[in-house]
């Protein structure tokens, strides 16, 4: 009987397999070696990889996964929950979103991180991971120059998030911004898991040969503002970067750990370089789309201002009215008392009939 298999953990060399499916066509053991499968592929062809490495799998374990959240019906409240998740409250904070193309590989930041939150939010409804916001949370967390109260204020934020039943993973974007020693600044991803009341797992997803110490730094911080136990930080991944990609790298390992989460498993996408494109096409997608609500959104906000600006100054121009009328009446009131009062004193000197 053929045993289904499929590559669920990222190995040094193996990197390229990371996610393939197949069945075991031979065991291969050699002296000194530790052992390894044959695997064969409908996708991949034959390939052979350290047993280690792969874990038995049924088939329809390995059928496509949940597909990408569409825009197909989107009505306006969502749209606007969205836009919040991304960071814009009010039409005068809404910079425009940048397209995101699949040809021109233009280098994302932290904004698209947001966005791509949204993008995994949508599609993972159920899902338990906790984005920690890496633009104003732990931006503000890592300045020196930000109080201590507000610093705090962070900490207990996160403290609770890790606490609350509704959180099973939080995922902390690190940003190092850029310096002389690092002339693009780099992005990696710390992941703690739960496990039970007090029991965490802590994830370290860097992409570069050599790593930045500015960002594990700050990992360490958090690590060790929350509480947990760990005095450094291995990295997760076997996966190098090649290019200034660092931010879809750890787009693409945010998703693995929602997928992961779901329950579809480590191994459920393939290696970031085939998941690239269509990371790109998504994000791409979810752009536009509310780049286009936030046009939408702004020129409501700027023609309800222009009414509301009318309306203020009909009101005034009313009130100024209303006040000359006003003074009118009191000068009529005044006017009647003194007349009064000159009737009065008439009627005191007539003579009596």
């Amino acid at each position: 009987m053929k045993k289904n298999v499929r590559v669920e953990c990222e190995s040094l060399g193996n990197t390229q397999y990371y996610g393939c499916f197949g069945f075991v066509a031979a065991v291969v053991e050699l002296a000194e070696k530790p052992p390894s499968v044959s695997i064969i592929s409908e996708i991949d062809g034959s390939f052979q990889v350290p047993i280690e490495i792969v874990n038995i799998c049924h088939v329809r374990e390995c059928e496509k996964g949940q597909q990408y959240f569409g825009f197909s019906r989107v009505g306006q409240r969502s749209k606007d929950a969205m836009m919040h998740q991304v960071g814009i409250w009010d039409h005068g904070s809404a910079t425009p979103l940048e397209t995101v193309t699949v040809n021109k590989l233009a280098m994302l930041e932290g904004i698209h991180l947001r966005i791509w939150n949204v993008v995994l939010f949508q599609t993972f409804p159920q899902s338990k991971c906790h984005l920690v916001d890496p633009v104003s949370v732990l931006h503000q967390f890592f300045m020196p120059e930000v109080p201590m109260d507000r610093k705090e204020h962070f900490s207990n934020g996160m403290k609770n998030a890790l606490a609350s039943k509704s959180v099973s993973k939080l995922l902390f974007p690190i940003h190092c911004p850029v310096c002389a020693e690092h002339q693009l600044g780099h992005w990696t991803l710390l992941v703690i898991e739960k496990k039970g009341t007090d029991e965490f797992l802590v994830r370290y997803y860097e992409t570069m040969e050599k790593f930045n110490e500015i960002c594990r730094n700050r990992a360490l911080q958090l690590v060790s503002t929350l509480g947990l136990p760990h005095k450094k930080l291995e990295r997760a991944n076997a996966a190098r970067q090649v290019g200034a990609e660092c931010t879809e790298q750890v787009m693409y390992y945010m998703e693995l750990e929602c997928r992961h989460e779901v329950g579809e498993r480590w191994g459920s996408m393939r290696t970031f370089k085939h998941h690239r494109k269509s990371m790109r096409e998504t994000l791409g997608r979810f752009s536009k789309n509310l780049e286009a609500h936030r046009i939408q959104y702004v020129s409501e906000c700027r023609q309800q201002e222009v009414k509301e600006s009318a309306l203020r100054n009909r009101l005034q121009d009313q009130i100024g009215k209303a006040c000359v009328l006003q003074h009118e009446i009191d000068k009529l009131a005044d006017i009647s008392q003194i007349i009064a009062k000159v009737n009065l004193q008439h009627k005191l000197y007539l003579p009596p009939l």
